[in-house]
């Protein structure tokens, strides 16, 4: 891996940076309650048990976007478990915010935003959707190229970019060959993962899917214990792609 030539960790706004991915989980609850359906239906636009509008500008309370998680009309509960996004957000804010520099943390934290919303989204209903795929990619980029442009690591930038298209090319081989182990979703969202950990350099790509291919692996085996799957289930790989990712960039920011 190339050693990140960026300024060293800045720890001093921790506590602000916790509030600011609090702050954003009402947005990403949303998300994942608009998206989290099966292929064949229409993004969910009304809670499943009144048909009370849902989304930040349409429901009629916060509440279904709140840790409760319960719709404001009839009460039942919406989307994911309570606060399960906001625990799984303020973990992911806490490891970023000792493992990346304060020049690279919006074009991670886009990327980790959309990554919260992608995992829940594929671990309901086995779906990672073009409408997040696609923008975590190129948003991590888009962020991330004035870091680059400003540091002279255009060639890491480079890297990032042909590192998100080969890892999506690879997948795109395997899921043609396998479709039960990859789909296509997880090729659009190889952009993204190829990206994030690409620019670190290839060895961190390699890692990466080491990792989230050996936690799936042990969650799959964990599964077939428990006969709550066997070795023809389909296991949705995004939130594996994603830890697999992260744990790279905790590892590259706490060795540098």
């Amino acid at each position: 891996m190339t050693e990140p030539a960026t300024a060293s960790h800045d720890t001093t706004h921790i506590p602000a940076r916790f509030l600011a991915a609090l702050a954003i989980t009402p947005l990403l609850r949303s998300l994942i309650i608009q998206h989290a359906v099966e292929s064949d239906e229409p993004w969910r636009t009304a809670c499943p048990h009144c048909a009370a509008p849902v989304g930040l500008l349409r429901a009629p309370s916060l509440r279904p976007f709140l840790p409760a998680a319960r719709c404001g009309a009839c009460g039942e509960r919406v989307g994911p478990p309570p606060y399960s996004v906001e625990i799984v957000t303020l973990v992911v804010a806490g490891l970023l915010a000792v493992s990346v520099p304060l020049a690279e943390l919006p074009a991670y934290a886009w990327w980790a935003g959309c990554a919260v919303a992608l995992g829940f989204i594929d671990a309901a209903v086995h779906r990672l959707p073009d409408r997040l795929t696609l923008p975590s990619a190129a948003g991590f980029l888009l962020l991330i190229a004035p870091v680059a442009l400003l540091n002279d690591r255009t060639d890491d930038l480079l890297r990032s970019g042909a590192s998100g298209i080969g890892l999506a090319i690879v997948f795109a081989c395997i899921a043609v060959i396998s479709r039960s182990w990859l789909g296509f979703g997880d090729v659009k969202y190889g952009l993204a993962i190829g990206a994030v950990t690409g620019w670190f350099g290839w060895f961190a790509v390699l890692i990466a899917l080491f990792l989230a291919s050996f936690l799936a692996a042990l969650y799959g085996i964990a599964l077939i214990v428990a006969r709550r799957a066997t070795l023809k289930s389909h296991i949705p790989q995004g939130p594996f792609l994603a830890a697999g990712a992260l744990l790279v960039v905790l590892m590259v920011g706490l060795g540098s």
